[in-house]
């Protein structure tokens, strides 16, 4: 009896330990997140679309960030990567940037360089993209 409560207390730490390092709430299918702009597209307004998409491995996703792109204007984003489960939150890129996901929500943050260079017209990646 003595050895039973060490070592229950051993194997909830270790159980505990084992889930944190799972990734987070990820989309299990493909989904598609939008900025804020989206809603006003029919009024011409500049919008940035991130669709994720699931891999084989669970700890590894692929980005793909479009946006408006019509006769008169050009894409002011475009990126195709994949990104790897960092076991902190958040999954990231071989361009460091890190793609977190909160609720119906998703934040992209990274290198300053890197946010900038995938887009023109002083845009960025960087921002809060919800569930659409």
């Amino acid at each position: 009896m003595k050895l039973a409560y060490p070592l229950s207390i051993a194997i909830l730490t270790m159980a505990l330990t084992a889930c944190s390092t799972l990734p987070p709430t990820a989309p299990i299918t493909i989904s598609t997140y939008a900025n804020a702009d989206y809603a006003k597209r029919m009024h011409k307004y500049d919008w940035v679309a991130v669709q994720i998409t699931p891999q084989k491995s669970a700890d590894e996703i692929a980005i793909k960030v479009y946006s408006r792109n019509d006769v008169k204007k050009r894409q002011t984003c475009g990126y195709e990567g994949k990104a790897q489960w960092n076991g902190k939150g958040e999954y990231i890129s071989k361009e460091n940037i890190a793609f977190s996901f909160v609720d119906n929500s998703l934040v992209i943050t990274g290198e300053e360089t890197s946010l900038f260079y995938y887009c023109s017209g002083g845009a960025s990646l960087a921002g809060t993209y919800e569930k659409i």
